[in-house]
C-alpha cells in the first residue's frame, strides 16, 4: 500500500500511508546545517519568461484560446436543428431588448441592434461557453446612459472600444482573479440596486412622463415634479404589457411546448403586439402613445472607432474624449467582466471555467462590436437562459442569432417606428422583477448574518451614489471585513503539565501572520502570560503558513518581551518555510526554539444533526450595557488618566532626573521648533509655539514616560506642502482638526488601523521623508534664496539658482554638519565616568552647541561689518502665545475663507495628517516601552488632546518626536514629569531669548536638519528585509520613489495600496496541498488548503480541486479543513456549488477535520447536502473503508 503526495506544481514523491497524518518538516538540526537550507530563493527572470514562452507556443495553446477549433470537428449534424431554434429564440429576444436598451442609453434605436450581432459571431470563434450570448444588457445600457447622456452616440462606440481594449489587457496579462474580489453579497447588493435603478428609470416613459432621469432619486424626482402630466393610454399600454410578460412568463411550465415557446419570446410578442397596436390606431389618424419613431435602416457601416468628434460645434480630439467620458473607462470594463464571468459560472454545470479565455473573448466582442458603431455589450442573463432552455449544443447558435438581427436591420426597420416606448419600458420594467435578489439577502441572513451588511451597503449606496460608486464602496467594504478578520486572528489557549511536573501555556493562531495582525497577537500573548504564573509558553505554528518581514520582526520583539519577563519560549509544529524567514532574521535567537512533534489533542465539539446550528447575533442593547459598564469603572478612569497611576507614587529622588532629562529634551527642541517653523514656511515662533502644549497634556494623558511632543521634521515638510503661503491660519486649523480626528480614532477603539501601514511601507515613507527634508534644506544650506516643497522642485531649484550660492552660507553650513557628527560621537568617550558623563551631554545638547555657536559667530560678525555674511532668520515675535480659539476663518489673497473653504484648501492632510501623526508617536512609544504593552488607543487620544489644545496657542500639528524620545530616555527620565520641565524652558525661551533668536544663521538650521535626515534613512532596514522575505522589498521601494516622485501623503497611500494587494492576493491563492492515496484498491484524492477561505479564494480551490479529479480518475475526494476556521457566504456558495459538481461526476467528497463553525455555516446553507459529508474520525483509512463499505451496501440494495 502507497500513496503519492502531488506537489503544487508538477513534482510528484511517494510516501506511506502513515506519513498522511504527520507534518511534513525537514528539521533544523544544531549543527548550523540548515543555515545554507534556509536560504530564500528567488525565481531567476530567464526561466520563468522561457517556460512562458514554450507554452504560449504549442497545439494546445492554439486550441485553448480558439475554442471553436476544439467543438467545430466534432460537430454533429443532429446539432445543427437545435441551434438553430436556440439562435432564432434568442434572436426573438434580442431585437426588441436592445431597441429598448438603446432608448435607456439615451441613443437611438438602430444602436441597440448594431451592438446585438457582432458579439455573436466573435463568440462563436473565442467563447468557451457553448450558452452565453454576448450582446446589450440592462445595466451596462445604464451606465452608458450616465456617462455619454447627451454628448452622443460617437462617445458610446469609442467608449466600447476602450472597455473591449481594458478587458483584452486584463485576459492577456491573466487578471481574471481580480472578479474574485466581489463577494456574493456585494454582487447581490449592486444586480439588486441596477435593477431598481433601471426600473425606476423607465417609470417616466411607462406613465408617458417628459424629462431626463440616469439615477434612482432623479427618476422618482422627475415623476414626482410631471406626474399631473401623466398619459392615460400609455400608462395602460405600460401596465397591461407588463401583466401580459409575467403571465407568457408563468406559461413556460404549465403548457408543453406551445407554452415554452411562447414564455421565450414572450418580449418580442408584446413588442409585435403593441406596434401592431400603435399601427391600428394611426390609421385611424389616432396617436394615443408615445412612439420610438424614426430607426435608420440599412446595415450599420463598417469603419475605425471615431477617435475625434464634434461636440457643440468644437472638435474634440481623442484624449478630450477620453477625459469627458472619465472613469467610465475602468468602471464598464469591471461591470462587463462580473457580468460575464457570473453567467458562465451559472451555466457551466460542473465543468473548470476559464476566467481568461472570458476576457479575450468579451474583449473582442467589444473591439470588433466598436467597427460596427456597437455601444458596449457584455453576456446577458436572460438570452443565455433562454439559449440553455432552448437546448443549444454549441456556440454556433450565436451565429443564427446574429443572421437574424441583420435581416431585420435590413428588412424591418420601418415597422420599428411604431413601437410604443411604453411597451419598451413594460418590457424593462418586468424583466427588471426578477433580478432584484430578495432570495440571496434571506440566504445571506441564514448564512452568516455579517454578510449582510456589505449586501445593504452595496444596495443603498448604488441607489444613492450610482452604481460605480456603489460597487466600489462595497468591494471596499469587504475588503476591510476580510483585512480586519486576518488582523484579529482567532487564538486558542490551553494549559499542559509535562512528565517533569512543568505547567505550560499552549497559544495556538489559527491563521497566517502578516503586519496587521502581528501586533495583536502580540499584545494577546503578552496579556495572557501576564495573567497566569507559568514558566513555559509554547506557540504553536500549525495554522502558521506564512510571515512577512513585519511579522518576522515584531515576532522576535514578542520572544525579548517574553524573555524580559522571565518566560521560557518553544515554537511548536511551525512549518519549514515560515521557521527559515525567521531564521534569516535572526538565527541566533530563533534557531534554539523550534521543536517539532505531536501536542496532546484537545477535546473538539461536532457539529452534528441534532446540535443548534444557529448563528447567534449579539444584540445592539446587550452590547451597548456592556460598553456603558466598562466605560464607567474606576479601572476605566485609571486607564484614561495614566497621571493618577504614576503620580501617586513619585518618589522625591526621581525630581533630578526628571528635571535634568528636560532640560536636555528643552535645550533640543528650542532649535529644532525654529527649524521646523522654517521647513513648514511659518515665522520662527510658530516652531515655539508648537513646542510646549504637548509636554503638559502628555504628561496627564500620555501612557510612556519616554515620549516627547512636539513639532517634527515630517509633519512640518506636510504641512508645507499643504498650507504653503498662505498663513499660519490654516497650519494652527490643521492642528485642531488633526486633533479632533486623532481623538475620534481613539475614542472610536481604531488605533488597530496603525497595523495596516508594514514596516517596509514606514520604512520607505521615513527614508523617503528624510530625504525629502534634506533636499529642501540644501537651498538654505548654500544660501540660495528659492521656494521648494517637494524632492524634484527642490533639486530642480537648487540647479535653476546655482549661480546665487553665498560662500560663507555653504561654508558654515557644512562645518556645522561635520561639528554635529563629531558631537554625536562624543558619546562613545572611553575614560573615566565624569569624562563619559561629559560626553553624553554634549552629545545630547550637541543641536544647541552647534546653533548657539553660529549664532555668536553672526552676531560678532555683524558687528565687526556693515551687514552679516550669513542669512539670519530675522525677527521673532517675543512673548508668549495668545491663548484664543484656532481661527475658523481667514483671509487669504484678500479673499474671505469660511471654515469649510479652509477644510477644502487643505485638502487630503485632513486625513494623511493624523494618520502620519499616529503612526509617528505610536511607534516611538513601542520603541521606548522596553516590554510593556502599549495602549495605542490612549496614546491617540493623548495624541489627539494634545494638538486640540496646542491650536489654543497658535500651535501647527505635533507628534511624538524620535530624536527627542531618545534625549530623554538617554538623559534617565523616571516619569512623564519631564515634559513640565522641557514646556517650561519652552515658555521661558518664548520670554526672554527671542531677541537673540534674531542671528541665528538659516545655514545652521538648515544643517541641523540635515545632520538629523543623514540617521533617518533607513539603509539597515532595507537590508533586513531583503535578507527576511525579498518579495516584501517592492512595498519598501514603490513607497519610496511614490514618496519623492508623488509627494509623502500619495506616497504612503502607493505603499499601503501595494502591501494591501499583496495580503489579499497570498489569502486569495492559499497553498493547497493534494496528496493521491490507495486504500483497498480504490483511489482516493486528498485536498488541504493551508489557511481559511474567504470568498476571493473559494474559487480558485474550487478549480483546483475540480482540475486535481479531472487529472485523476478518483471516486472520492476528502477535503481536508484542518486549517480552515470559517467560512463566509461566498464561500458557501462556491462549497455548495463544488459539492454539487463533484456529486454530478459520480465522485463522493468528503469533509475531514472542518472546525464547528465553518460545518455549521455550511449546514445552515444547505443542511441537506452536508449533513452527510463531515467526517472528524482521526484516520482517514477508517472513513474511506466505511465509506466504500456504504457504497456497496447501498448498491446491493438497489439491484
Amino acid at each position: 500500500m502507497f500513496d503519492c503526495e502531488l506537489q503544487p506544481k508538477t513534482e510528484v514523491r511517494c510516501v506511506t500511508l502513515s506519513e498522511l497524518g504527520e507534518r511534513k518538516q525537514k528539521p533544523l538540526n544544531d549543527n548550523g546545517d540548515a543555515e545554507d537550507d534556509c536560504r530564500e530563493k528567488f525565481p531567476s527572470v530567464g526561466p520563468i519568461l522561457a517556460s512562458k514562452l514554450e507554452g504560449f507556443c504549442n497545439r494546445k495553446f492554439l486550441t485553448k484560446r480558439l475554442p471553436i477549433l476544439q467543438w467545430l470537428p466534432t460537430y454533429e449534424a443532429n446539432f445543427l436543428v437545435e441551434d438553430i431554434v436556440a439562435g432564432l429564440s434568442v434572436g426573438l429576444t434580442v431585437i426588441p431588448q436592445g431597441i429598448a436598451f438603446a432608448v435607456m442609453a439615451n441613443l437611438e434605436p438602430q444602436y441597440g441592434l448594431y451592438s446585438a450581432f457582432m458579439g455573436c459571431f466573435v463568440y462563436c470563434v473565442f467563447g468557451s461557453c457553448k450558452d452565453l450570448t454576448i450582446g446589450p444588457t440592462a445595466i451596462m445600457a445604464l451606465m452608458v446612459q450616465v456617462y455619454v447622456g447627451s454628448l452622443g452616440a460617437d462617445f458610446a462606440v469609442l467608449l466600447t472600444f476602450l472597455t473591449g481594449c481594458i478587458i483584452l489587457m486584463f485576459g492577456l496579462l491573466n487578471l481574471g482573479f481580480l472578479v474574485q474580489f466581489i463577494s456574493m453579497p456585494v454582487t447581490a447588493g449592486f444586480t439588486s440596486a441596477a435593477a431598481i435603478t433601471i426600473a425606476s428609470g423607465q417609470v417616466k416613459s411607462l406613465l408617458g412622463l417628459p424629462g431626463r432621469s440616469n439615477e434612482f432619486v432623479e427618476s422618482w424626482i422627475n415623476v414626482y415634479k410631471h406626474i399631473e402630466q401623466t398619459k392615460l393610454w400609455d400608462a395602460m399600454l405600460g401596465f397591461a404589457t407588463i401583466g401580459i410578460l409575467l403571465l407568457l412568463r408563468s406559461l413556460r411550465s404549465k403548457w408543453s411546448s406551445v407554452g415554452k415557446y411562447l414564455a421565450l419570446s414572450r418580449n418580442a410578442v408584446v413588442v409585435i403586439g403593441g406596434a401592431t397596436l400603435a399601427y391600428y390606431c394611426s390609421t385611424l389618424d389616432a396617436k394615443p402613445f408615445s412612439l420610438t419613431g424614426t430607426v435608420t435602416p440599412g446595415l450599420p457601416p463598417v469603419r475605425l472607432p471615431p477617435f475625434t468628434t464634434v461636440l457643440n460645434n468644437q472638435t474634440l480630439a481623442f484624449n478630450e474624449m477620453t477625459s469627458k467620458l472619465g472613469s467610465s473607462i475602468i468602471a464598464l470594463p469591471l461591470i462587463a467582466i462580473l457580468e460575464t464571468i457570473a453567467i458562465v459560472k451559472a451555466f457551466s454545470k460542473g465543468k473548470s471555467i476559464d476566467a481568461t479565455q472570458e476576457l479575450v473573448a468579451l474583449g473582442m466582442c467589444n473591439i470588433f462590436g466598436s467597427i460596427v458603431s456597437s455601444m458596449p455589450i457584455t453576456g446577458s442573463f436572460t438570452r443565455t437562459a433562454v439559449n440553455n432552455n432552448s437546448g443549444v449544443r454549441t456556440p454556433l447558435g450565436g451565429i443564427v442569432t446574429g443572421i437574424l438581427v441583420l435581416l431585420s436591420l435590413g428588412l424591418l426597420t420601418d415597422t420599428f417606428y411604431f413601437i410604443p416606448k411604453s411597451v419598451l419600458a413594460g418590457v424593462m420594467i418586468a424583466a427588471m422583477f426578477f433580478m432584484i435578489e430578495f432570495h440571496a439577502a434571506v440566504e445571506i441572513w441564514r448564512t452568516k448574518k455579517v454578510d449582510i451588511i456589505p449586501f445593504v451597503v452595496t444596495l443603498v449606496s448604488c441607489l444613492l451614489l450610482g452604481l460605480e460608486y456603489g460597487m466600489l464602496i462595497g468591494i471596499a467594504l469587504n475588503i476591510c471585513f476580510v483585512l480586519y478578520m486576518t488582523s484579529r486572528p482567532s487564538i486558542d489557549q490551553a494549559f499542559l503539565r509535562t512528565s517533569s511536573g512543568i505547567e505550560a501555556m499552549v497559544v495556538k493562531p489559527d491563521q497566517s501572520l502578516i503586519y496587521s495582525s502581528i501586533e495583536y497577537l502580540k499584545h494577546e500573548i503578552v496579556k495572557r502570560t501576564d495573567k497566569t504564573q507559568v514558566a513555559t509558553v509554547i506557540i504553536d505554528g500549525s495554522n502558521i503558513s506564512y510571515v512577512d518581514s513585519t511579522a518576522a520582526k515584531i515576532f522576535s520583539s514578542i520572544i525579548e518581551e517574553l524573555a524580559f519577563r522571565g518566560r521560557t519560549v518553544l515554537l511548536w509544529n511551525w512549518n519549514r518555510s515560515v521557521r527559515c524567514t525567521l531564521i534569516r532574521l535572526n538565527k541566533v535567537q530563533f534557531h534554539p526554539l523550534f521543536k517539532n512533534g505531536g501536542l496532546e489533542q484537545l477535546d473538539k465539539q461536532i457539529c452534528n444533526e441534532n446540535e443548534d446550528i444557529r448563528e447567534h447575533f449579539p444584540q445592539p442593547g446587550q452590547l451597548i450595557s456592556t460598553c456603558c459598564r466598562g466605560i464607567c469603572t474606576r479601572k476605566q478612569l485609571f486607564k484614561r488618566f495614566p497621571i493618577l497611576q504614576w503620580l501617586p507614587s513619585y518618589r522625591v529622588d526621581y525630581l533630578v532626573d526628571d528635571i535634568v532629562a528636560g532640560l536636555s529634551v528643552a535645550l533640543t527642541v528650542i532649535p529644532q521648533g525654529i527649524a521646523y517653523a522654517a521647513i513648514a514656511n511659518l515665522d520662527p515662533q510658530y516652531g515655539l509655539y508648537s513646542a510646549f502644549m504637548g509636554c503638559f497634556i502628555y504628561c496627564i494623558l500620555g501612557s510612556c514616560k519616554d515620549v516627547t511632543i512636539g513639532p517634527t521634521a515630517i509633519m512640518s515638510l506636510m504641512i508645507n506642502a499643504h498650507v504653503g503661503n498662505n498663513g499660519p491660519e490654516l497650519a494652527i486649523l490643521s492642528a485642531f482638526v488633526s486633533g479632533c480626528v486623532i481623538l475620534l480614532l481613539g475614542i472610536l477603539n481604531l488605533g488597530f488601523l496603525v497595523q495596516f501601514i508594514s514596516f517596509p511601507v514606514s520604512s520607505g515613507f521615513t527614508s523617503a521623508a528624510a530625504i525629502t527634508i534634506a533636499s529642501g534644506q540644501v537651498k538654505s544650506l548654500l544660501g540660495i534664496s528659492a521656494q521648494s516643497n517637494e524632492f524634484l522642485d527642490s533639486w530642480i531649484n537648487v540647479f535653476e539658482n546655482i549661480q546665487d550660492i553665498r560662500l560663507w552660507d555653504s561654508v558654515l553650513g557644512i562645518v556645522t554638519i561635520v561639528l554635529l557628527l563629531v558631537l554625536m560621537q562624543m558619546k562613545n568617550l572611553k575614560g573615566n565616568k565624569c569624562w563619559r558623563i561629559f560626553g553624553k551631554y554634549i552629545a545630547l545638547s550637541r543641536n544647541a552647541i552647534a546653533v548657539i555657536s553660529g549664532t555668536l559667530l553672526a552676531y560678532i560678525l555683524s558687528d565687526v561689518g556693515k551687514s552679516p555674511p550669513f542669512q539670519l532668520i530675522g525677527n521673532v515675535t517675543p512673548g508668549l502665545p495668545p491663548i484664543q480659539l484656532p481661527p475658523f476663518s481667514t483671509i487669504i489673497d484678500e479673499q474671505p475663507y469660511s471654515f469649510f473653504e479652509m477644510i477644502a484648501e487643505l485638502g487630503t492632510s485632513v486625513i494623511s495628517l493624523p494618520l502620519i501623526a499616529i503612526l509617528e508617536s505610536v511607534a516611538i512609544a513601542k520603541a521606548f516601552s522596553k516590554g510593556k504593552a502599549i495602549d495605542a488607543t490612549q496614546e491617540m487620544i493623548a495624541l489627539g488632546v494634545s494638538n486640540i489644545a496646542g491650536s489654543f496657542v497658535s500651535s501647527m500639528p505635533v507628534t511624538g518626536s524620535f530624536t527627542r524620545s531618545a534625549v530623554n530616555n538617554n538623559s534617565g527620565i523616571r516619569t512623564q514629569l519631564g515634559g513640565i520641565t522641557t514646556g517650561t524652558v519652552v515658555l521661558l525661551a518664548l520670554g526672554l531669548l527671542t531677541n537673540t533668536f534674531y542671528y541665528i544663521p538659516k545655514a545652521s538650521l538648515a544643517a541641523v536638519i540635515i545632520a538629523a535626515m543623514f540617521f533617518m534613512v533607513e539603509f539597515h532596514a532595507a537590508a533586513e528585509i531583503w535578507r527576511t522575505k525579498r518579495v516584501d522589498i517592492f512595498p519598501m521601494m514603490c513607497t519610496l520613489v511614490a514618496c519623492l516622485l508623488l509627494g509623502l501623503e500619495y506616497g504612503m497611500i502607493v505603499g499601503i495600496g501595494i502591501n494591501v494587494c499583496i495580503v489579499l492576493y497570498q489569502i486569495s491563492r492559499p497553498s493547497i496541498e493534494s496528496v493521491l492515496l490507495t486504500i483497498d484498491g480504490n483511489c482516493v484524492l486528498v485536498i488541504q488548503p493551508d489557511q481559511s477561505l474567504i470568498y476571493s479564494s473559494a474559487e480558485y480551490l474550487k478549480h483546483q480541486l475540480l482540475k486535481q479529479a479531472a487529472k485523476h480518475e478518483c471516486r472520492i475526494i476528502v477535503l481536508d479543513g484542518s486549517h480552515i476556521n470559517s467560512v463566509d457566504t461566498t464561500v458557501a456558495k462556491v462549497l455548495v456549488s463544488m459539492t454539487q459538481d463533484v456529486e454530478h461526476s459520480d465522485r463522493k467528497i468528503v469533509y475531514w477535520k472542518w472546525s464547528r463553525p465553518a460545518q455549521c455555516t455550511l449546514l445552515r446553507l444547505e443542511r441537506t447536502l452536508f449533513q452527510n459529508v463531515f467526517s472528524s474520525e482521526e484516520k482517514i483509512d477508517v472513513i474511506i473503508k466505511e465509506l466504500i463499505h456504504l457504497q456497496q451496501t447501498t448498491a446491493r440494495g438497489e439491484a
